[in-house]
């Protein structure tokens, strides 16, 4: 009788529990509510679902923490990130399957989290963790969130290369949509990443034409719109497009996002320094208080000082001569102490400048042999910082070397404990090697097969591609299109220093690959760098190369858009027509 009531209790209450995790709401709608960048909505959604956390289910709690670090990431709160990053692993510790699919995301929160902390290498590590994590889930979502922040990362340290390369492939996964399994990336922040990269590159017009697409597939997403149009006003502003700066600004619509204070200060202040440029100075000097207000009750002195600066220029500019000096003498001791020397360059020849305009010649001079000392300075200051940059990075790659190091002597260690073990092995090799030979000569049949087919140039390339992903070292390619060109006299040309290793495909009677195993940064540069005195002395004269690498997840298709992508990224206006020509290859735009 005990047992049937234990039995019935038991029951019950697994029935309860079901019924608990099917009442649990959903966290789409905060997912959503993140992918568009309203940050407030996602705030108060996570609000309200906040009383279901403690006794939800594994997944929902795992799902909850990996929108938390995005959340916080967002909204730049270091400790809440590292917060939801930790209880993340603490659920994946407890969980009973060996690779989970929020393994992935993990290392994405350590990633940022990394960021914020200037650890960079770590940072990149992590990320190209949760890359290779979500080619083992087929979750193109985290593969397309990871692979857009390396490539910034990537874009920040001038990478460029790389950068379009991770953009490119996230925009093939991008073709493949999927239903997001935890969180996913909007399709305009794509091309916003392929702008910021374009624009570090100087290639304007590429730019210009990135950012477009971004505000056309934001459309619906204000707050997206309004993050991605003033980040667009931030980019005219720096190529000295003002006015055009401003009406990208005053496009702004009033559905701003939620922002962390210092972010509130950055916008202010970038707007200080627009309507400054516009001569718009009672507005510049509006904003430029306001940001100065949030930069010092956030503890950023350089800002705040960068502020007040503004604030000085508009005094002067609107006539309010004593408040103006004042201020600015107030100014320039705060910027020597914080040794913001570039700051200082630029401040000290607008006053030259506004001296020379107001008839004070002399002090105009004064002002800029003060901006020429500081110019000094701000060199030195910039390549100590190169310099220290040059020693943590070779401080990494000895790192590196040794942990090689000792990896290759564990290895000989194990190679010296089999040898023992193969030795007493010879004899029965031996016997079998004997064994084979008897059999060669055995008499048998003749019997005739039919030759295997011709390997085309694209099944090749397939084979290639397939075997370079299990390599160490990243097959690298590159692409020569030049038409009308003498198959023979060409193919003898491009293959007469290649290894034994390497190999050359002809896919097109205009278009050859080279296909080159471990080869170097330098040994790629090196032979982009030849073919063109090679091909002038074949008497050829219009042709074009393209350069890039395989990764994991790539295909024929995605290679030779990278490549085309490359090729056309390296091309004269009156060369492009070139590449034009070629319908089979994919551009991506």
């Amino acid at each position: 009788m005990a047992a049937k009531i234990w039995m019935s209790f038991a029951a019950l209450m697994l029935s309860l529990n079901a019924l608990a995790e099917t009442s649990v709401p959903s966290l789409a709608p905060v997912a959503d509510a993140l992918e568009i960048n309203d940050l407030e909505k996602a705030e108060r959604l996570k609000s309200e679902l906040q009383p279901y956390l403690a006794q939800a289910p594994k997944p929902w709690q795992m799902r909850w923490h990996i929108l938390g670090c995005q959340f916080k990431q967002m909204m730049s709160d270091r400790s809440a990130l590292a917060f939801h990053t930790e209880q993340l692993h603490t659920l994946l510790g407890s969980s009973p399957e060996r690779s989970h699919p929020a393994t992935g995301y993990l290392h994405l929160c350590r990633a940022r989290l990394a960021v914020m902390d200037k650890a960079l290498p770590s940072a990149h590590e992590h990320v190209s963790k949760a890359i290779s994590a979500a080619q083992g889930e087929r979750d193109n979502n985290l593969a397309i969130m990871a692979l857009v922040m390396r490539a910034n990362m990537q874009s920040n340290r001038a990478e460029y290369s790389s950068a379009l390369e991770d953009l490119s492939q996230a925009m093939l996964l991008a073709e493949q949509p999927q239903p997001a399994r935890y969180l996913s990336l909007h399709p305009a922040m794509l091309d916003f990443s392929l702008a910021r990269t374009f624009f570090y590159l100087e290639n304007f017009t590429r730019a210009d034409e990135a950012m477009l697409d971004a505000l056309d597939k934001a459309t619906g997403a204000p707050q997206m719109t309004w993050f991605i149009r003033f980040n667009y006003a931030s980019v005219l502003q720096r190529q000295g497009r003002i006015a055009e700066s401003q009406q990208q600004l005053d496009q702004l619509s009033n559905t701003i996002p939620h922002f962390a204070a210092p972010d509130e200060g950055y916008i202010r202040y970038f707007r200080a320094i627009n309507a400054f440029g516009l001569a718009r100075y009672t507005e510049a000097l509006d904003f430029a208080q306001s940001a100065a207000d949030t930069f010092v009750l956030s503890d950023l002195q350089p800002e705040y000082a960068q502020a007040r600066a503004i604030q000085a220029q508009s005094l002067l500019m609107l006539g309010q001569i004593d408040a103006g000096w004042q201020l600015m003498n107030e100014v320039q001791p705060q910027l020597e102490t914080l040794e913001d020397y570039r700051t200082l360059t630029q401040l000290q020849y607008w006053i030259a400048d506004y001296h020379h305009q107001q008839g004070a010649d002399e002090l105009a001079y004064q002002a800029l042999l003060k901006h020429l000392n500081y110019q000094q300075s701000f060199r030195d200051q910039t390549q100590q910082a190169a310099l220290l940059k040059q020693q943590h990075e070779l401080g990494q790659q000895m790192d590196q070397h040794r942990k090689s190091l000792a990896l290759t002597a564990e290895a000989h260690y194990q190679n010296q404990q089999s040898l023992m073990l193969w030795q007493s092995l010879a004899s029965i090799f031996g016997a079998l090697l004997l064994s084979s030979l008897a059999l060669k000569f055995w008499p048998r049949k003749n019997s005739s097969t039919a030759p295997a087919p011709p390997q085309t140039a694209a099944e090749a390339l397939k084979a290639r591609i397939q075997q370079a992903k299990h390599e160490e070292s990243p097959l690298a390619v590159i692409l020569i299109r030049v038409p009308g060109s003498k198959d023979s006299e060409l193919r003898q040309q491009l293959c007469q220093d290649l290894r034994d290793q390497d190999s050359h495909l002809q896919l097109t009677p205009s278009d050859h690959l080279l296909l080159l195993a471990s080869a170097s940064d330098g040994e790629l540069s090196w032979r982009l760098a030849a073919l063109p005195r090679q091909l002038s002395g074949l008497g050829m004269e219009q042709f074009a190369f393209g350069k890039t690498r395989v990764h994991s997840f790539d295909s024929v298709e995605s290679l030779m858009a990278r490549l085309e992508y490359d090729l056309l990224s390296h091309q004269s206006d009156s060369d492009k027509a070139l590449s034009l020509e070629q319908p089979r290859l994919r551009r991506i735009q």
